[in-house]
């Protein structure tokens, strides 16, 4: 693998914003289903990730429920961005930032349980702890925080790829930008639309015509990235 011209690393910040990571509301917590889960993982429901997969039922009752309790989506795109040869190469930082306002920090070293159940049981024991520690290294952080305040230092090199952005090419936006580092979010979510990124990020591009999901979006964004600064 090659460098880029001028031989300078960039970084590229990704941001999976308005995740669907959350423990279980306390408003269903009593519901049958919940009461079952929890029995058969021997943990209190109170330290448990909700997780449409095993909650359907008891999620109905919750506001925007078709779109809540995806960890699956966290676990595709963070095994994607740490496995890619950007963050290989000590060129990529990924944030997590979830509906109820937490940033979960990924240190690049770390090494997430490839199978779903474990890594559910890592979420759930960070959540609990706040960070994750071995070897006297930080593995993860959980903090609580909003997306504006994460983005506070990033907001003028900042892209929010959105599907009614203006529709731009993601190789083109890489070359135009590639002697400063830059920052780009992508939704966390399976359908619906933002929150609160659209009110806080001016730059809002598309990159293709139909809807795509998040998975997809941040791979397309981190093989731009390293065709651009490593071929």
């Amino acid at each position: 693998m090659r460098n880029n011209k001028d031989n300078k690393q960039r970084l590229l910040t990704l941001i999976l914003a308005e995740a669907e990571l959350e423990r279980i509301p306390s408003s269903i917590q009593h519901h049958p289903q919940i009461k079952s889960y929890a029995k058969k993982k021997n943990q209190p429901v109170t330290d448990l990730v909700l997780d449409a997969s095993y909650h359907h039922a008891a999620m109905k009752k919750l506001p925007d429920w078709t779109r809540r309790g995806r960890p699956d989506i966290v676990h595709r795109c963070a095994l994607f961005a740490l496995d890619s040869l950007a963050n290989k190469n000590g060129c990529l930082q990924f944030y997590i930032h979830t509906r109820n306002d937490h940033v979960i920090w990924i240190n690049p070293e770390t090494r997430l349980p490839r199978q779903y159940h474990r890594f559910i049981g890592l979420i759930e024991q960070l959540m609990k702890k706040k960070q994750i520690i071995s070897s006297n290294e930080v593995l993860l952080t959980y903090e609580q925080k909003t997306l504006k305040e994460l983005l506070t230092n990033n907001l003028h090199d900042c892209f929010l790829l959105w599907e009614k952005g203006k529709m731009t090419s993601l190789f083109q936006t890489f070359e135009q930008k590639k002697d400063i580092d830059l920052t780009f979010v992508i939704g966390g979510f399976p359908h619906g639309d933002f929150h609160q990124a659209t009110n806080i990020i001016n730059q809002k591009i598309a990159v293709e015509q139909d809807s795509i999901t998040a998975s997809y979006l941040l791979a397309k964004t981190i093989c731009t990235f390293e065709q651009v600064y490593f071929c």
